[in-house]
């Protein structure tokens, strides 16, 4: 392994704002895959950003590179109170209970025989959580499904675990890619706000075409009102036709 190269990959995120990578990419890089992905999260209140890191390896040299990463900014949703009988709050409250960082770490289910039962009892629950969760895709819920694996399972070892990705996209997020170079890396807090005044400018715009809708409407309301009335008056100007012989 290279490694000036995993350092220098190492000292990029680490410049973004995202430190202690170096041993997952050591990890990960020593499999020589062709690409792969590091996730980080940045929580601010209730809002946070999930940020992946795209990193693939050169075919001349077998070096790595990282040229860019993907910002999403997730805002908190209210979920619906249940679908196809699956109570969300509830499902919401079981997966709060679970310390999903160290479940999703490899190696951490080591433990002496007198934590078996609380195994058991943990890995039950997470098997019911991921059940429901798979019913709510094959139904109207999949992108309460989505929110949830995103909300806790972002920044985790969840791609290693299951072989597959939390790259869907929900309607209200806001996502862009940003390119890294030496002398310009734009850090994760910048991205941060300027994901947000990407949502504040959608959210403005909605509320304009919501405002033009409705005076649009209200116009269009206005004009047959004033059709009806000058109908009535000319109908009222009419004379009353009457006979020769009158």
């Amino acid at each position: 392994m290279n490694r000036q190269n995993i350092n220098e990959l190492a000292e990029k995120i680490h410049r973004v704002g995202f430190e202690g990578v170096l041993p997952y990419l050591v990890q990960r890089i020593c499999f020589q895959p062709p690409q792969f992905v590091v996730s980080r999260v940045l929580q601010k209140g209730s809002e946070k950003a999930i940020f992946h890191f795209c990193i693939t390896r050169q075919t001349g040299t077998g070096n790595y590179v990282l040229d860019f990463y993907d910002a999403v900014l997730q805002k908190e949703a209210a979920l619906a109170e249940e679908i196809d009988g699956i109570n969300l709050a509830l499902l919401n409250h079981r997966m709060v209970e679970v310390d999903w960082q160290k479940v999703l770490r490899s190696g951490s289910a080591e433990a002496s025989t007198t934590e078996e039962r609380k195994i058991w009892a943990e890995a039950e629950a997470i098997e019911g959580i991921v059940r429901d969760l798979a019913k709510l895709e094959k139904t109207g819920g999949a992108e309460a499904a989505l929110r949830l694996k995103q909300k806790y399972w972002a920044g985790t070892e969840y791609q290693e675990f299951t072989g597959t990705s939390l790259s869907g996209k929900v309607k209200d997020e806001i996502s862009q890619r940003f390119f890294l170079q030496d002398e310009s890396i734009i850090s994760a807090d910048e991205a941060f706000r300027f994901l947000q005044n990407r949502w504040l400018e959608r959210k403005l715009q909605v509320k304009r075409r919501s405002e033009k809708h409705s005076e649009l409407t209200s116009q269009e309301g206005t004009g047959k009102h004033r059709y009806s009335d000058d109908v009535r008056k000319k109908r009222k100007k009419r004379r009353p036709i009457s006979n020769p012989g009158d």
